[in-house]
């Protein structure tokens, strides 16, 4: 059993075993849960037949009870993505080989609304996902608004739409959202310093708003607009190749089809991460909600 203690409430994890089967029943037929998880009614045999294979660990399947201050309250299951792909994924093949997926839910109603999915969330993957993958990705359905905005909470970004079939066979789109292991040293994932990129790039008097970006993984990502009102766009790319692999993108592709010109660029060094300046071009890609302050 893991445990962390997170705003004086230890949440532990518990590999499932065959004694969690009733309460997994329990929870299964709880309406907060069959909206999106369990989908229907479930019989404790049922709840056997699909579960023990999880415990037997087929498919590279980990499943585990949540626990808040050793009540048991939630279920949490992570599996490797290349041995469970989605229909129709659009994953380059790094992420496929190096992504863990994770399920969860919360089976006891007293502790739904009390902020902490996303506590235990972030708890799991720090001590479960981060130490192992380097991506990890999370699929809700569309219309599970209160899912969505969990995963957008916790560091989780757009990246597809899927259209699938649930378990009862009936048509739903799945929202696919990512997010990196964090960098390590940076609490934030991402250490930026805006000051060094204001004197890279002779911006010390333009204002920087940062975009919460959802449809990209590979940069942090700022609009700015100098004293005399000029709108840019500003990518800082922590990760070296993804900022080589956005320049090469933007140079060689300008003539082929509608994409940002580039202003400048600096390349990544020691001291700072590899940025972009681009003209700002308002469109599908940057919406009004999109806009957050520095």
């Amino acid at each position: 059993m893991n445990e962390a203690v997170m705003n004086n409430r230890r949440i532990s994890f518990t590999p499932l075993s065959e004694e969690h089967f009733a309460l997994i029943q329990t929870w299964f037929n709880e309406p907060h849960v069959q909206s999106f998880y369990s989908l229907r009614a479930w019989t404790i045999e049922e709840v056997r037949q699909k579960l023990t294979p999880y415990i037997q660990g087929v498919g590279g399947m980990e499943c585990y009870i949540i626990s808040i201050d050793k009540t048991p309250m939630g279920y949490i299951q992570c599996y490797p993505v290349k041995e469970h792909p989605w229909d129709n994924q659009n994953l380059v093949e790094e992420i496929i080989q190096n992504s863990a997926g994770v399920d969860l839910f919360i089976g006891e109603k007293e502790f739904i609304g009390k902020g902490l999915a996303c506590q235990i969330l972030e708890t799991f993957l720090k001590n479960y996902i981060w130490t192992r993958y380097k991506y990890c990705l999370v699929d809700p359905d569309i219309r599970n608004d209160i899912s969505i905005r969990l995963f957008k909470k916790c560091g989780f970004r757009k990246y597809q739409q899927i259209s699938s079939k649930d378990a009862l066979n009936r048509p739903t789109t799945l929202q696919l959202f990512i997010q990196e292991r964090p960098h390590k040293g940076s609490d934030e994932g991402v250490g930026i310093d805006l000051e060094v990129y204001k004197k890279l790039f002779a911006l010390q008097s333009a204002t920087f708003t940062h975009i919460n970006h959802t449809d990209t993984i590979i940069a942090e990502v700022y609009k700015i607009v100098t004293p005399d009102k000029k709108p840019f766009i500003l990518k800082i790319c922590p990760r070296i190749d993804d900022y080589f692999r956005e320049a090469l993108f933007l140079r060689q592709l300008k003539d082929c089809i509608p994409v940002p010109q580039i202003i400048a660029a600096v390349e990544p060094s020691n001291s700072y991460f590899g940025a972009i300046l681009m003209e700002y071009v308002r469109g599908e890609l940057l919406k009004d909600e999109d806009w957050s302050n520095a």
